[in-house]
């Protein structure tokens, strides 16, 4: 919200900064001042929706998770990312198993894998993390395990970091 005072294109999906989020509407307001273009994806058409110069309903559960993932898969083909953000602050370079649909873990690739984080520390009990996994290295057809103690701005060369 705080870079909505610079921003030419707002998407809100899911949001009501007309009604629901009034300390952060008057960001809403000076968009639309500034001529800036503001885009709502929500299924019905309610107040944010009339002030939108673009609305796109969709069905929650079904058409918005369709839309988030065309949109995703647009971006990149036309390598419109910032590949160095989303290696070190998503989890989109995580792997996943096509037979089962969960992500690939590194149990799954290295023998005797031993996991490096405690079950009872904060990834798993603060955060909710379930398992660490397995992500794509930087160099082609090499993975590497990865938790969220890797992630971010850590030190180079530690082990799990996206270095």
């Amino acid at each position: 919200m705080n870079d909505m005072r610079n921003s030419k294109l707002v998407v809100m999906i899911g949001k009501n900064l007309v009604e629901n989020k009034m300390p952060d509407s008057h960001w809403f307001h000076e968009v639309m001042e500034r001529d800036g273009r503001i885009v709502s994806i929500i299924p019905e058409y309610g107040p944010p929706s009339t002030k939108s110069d673009y609305w796109i309903p969709v069905r929650a559960g079904l058409s918005d998770t369709a839309l988030m993932l065309g949109i995703a898969k647009a971006l990149i083909d036309r390598d419109a990312i910032d590949r160095n953000f989303l290696v070190r602050f998503t989890d989109m370079p995580l792997l996943v198993r096509l037979d089962t649909l969960e992500r690939l873990r590194p149990e799954d690739v290295f023998a005797g894998y031993q996991p490096s984080l405690d079950p009872s520390g904060p990834s798993f009990e603060l955060h909710g993390m379930t398992a660490e996994a397995i992500r794509a290295d930087r160099r082609p057809g090499r993975v590497r395990r990865s938790d969220r103690e890797g992630a971010g701005d850590q030190p180079r060369g530690r082990r799990g970091s996206p270095g």
